[in-house]
């Protein structure tokens, strides 16, 4: 027969023949099937399930299966059925949710350096790029703002569903928002439209920022508030810069987003004109960045 020799820190599980006869291989199989069977710790199935001992939180402790032979095991993936057995098609659940979770990890702090990096490789594009590599990098860009509009402004990641939702009807809550908000001086600007669909109401902004590095930071608070209102169709149209003079009263309209396109300069001017003083001089013009 062959015995086990003794365990310790220091020594691994070895197998000697005695007496000159053979073991069975299948049973050797058995062995050490159901030594990795018992041996595998329960962090590697997802929940907290009858088969892992928990602690008083009720999470998993992370121990090794019980061995009492009164509770049901979770069958490993390898061994189970993924069209049959409940049990495997569980932990599949499980294990997509936790994937889904994991992608809401992220801090605004990572997902704003991430967008940094992706509008530096918008910027750095040659003239003649591909225009799919830009077309793949401004979707990514815009999937992560779209991400990092769900956290709340300290990037906690307050979902937006928390906010309360206002008893207006969308377009008169539209209607109760400032078309324009910029500061003076030269600044990174942004033109959204929002609109109402059960209503057909569509309306303009314009915003600015004096300290935003990049367009998605001078139409995010803007996005972030219609989004939460909730019954509402948002896209950036697209950005630009503009220089406004308060003192002398003058806007000057021009430039382009990396992330966004150029905006309609024309657009944002009569959104701006309608805002001001007549008394304003308001240009555009397409030059510059």
């Amino acid at each position: 027969m062959w015995s086990i020799a003794p365990f310790s820190r220091s020594s691994s599980l070895s197998f000697h023949p005695s007496k000159g006869k053979r073991f069975s291989l299948a049973a050797l199989l058995l062995l050490t099937s159901s030594l990795h069977f018992f041996s595998t710790p329960c962090k590697a199935f997802v929940g907290n399930t009858p088969d892992c001992d928990s602690d008083a939180s009720n999470q998993p402790s992370g121990k090794f299966f019980s061995l009492s032979p009164t509770r049901r095991r979770f069958r490993s993936s390898a061994h189970a059925n993924p069209n049959s057995d409940p049990y495997y098609r569980a932990i599949a659940q499980d294990l997509e949710r936790s994937a889904n979770e994991m992608g809401e990890v992220k801090s605004a702090s990572q997902i704003e350096k991430e967008l940094g990096e992706i509008n530096e490789a918008l910027a750095n594009l040659p003239e003649d790029a591909d225009s799919a590599k830009r077309e793949e990098l401004q979707n990514r860009a815009e999937a992560l703002t779209h991400t990092l509009r769900r956290r709340d402004p300290e990037g906690m990641g307050s979902p937006l569903s928390a906010v309360p939702v206002a008893r207006e009807k969308p377009s008169d809550f539209l209607d109760d928002v400032p078309a324009v908000s910029i500061p003076g001086g030269t600044f990174k600007y942004t033109q959204v439209k929002a609109s109402d669909p059960s209503t057909g109401f569509v309306k303009l902004f314009v915003r600015g920022d004096l300290m935003a590095e990049y367009h998605y930071q001078t139409a995010t608070p803007l996005l972030r508030e219609l989004e939460a209102r909730g019954g509402l169709e948002t896209e950036v149209q697209g950005g630009g810069r503009i220089r406004h003079d308060p003192d002398s009263g003058t806007i000057e309209v021009y430039g382009y987003s990396y992330q966004y396109g150029r905006a309609d300069h024309a657009q944002t001017v009569s959104v701006l004109k309608k805002h001001f003083p007549s008394s304003y001089k308001i240009s555009w013009h397409n030059e510059g960045y």
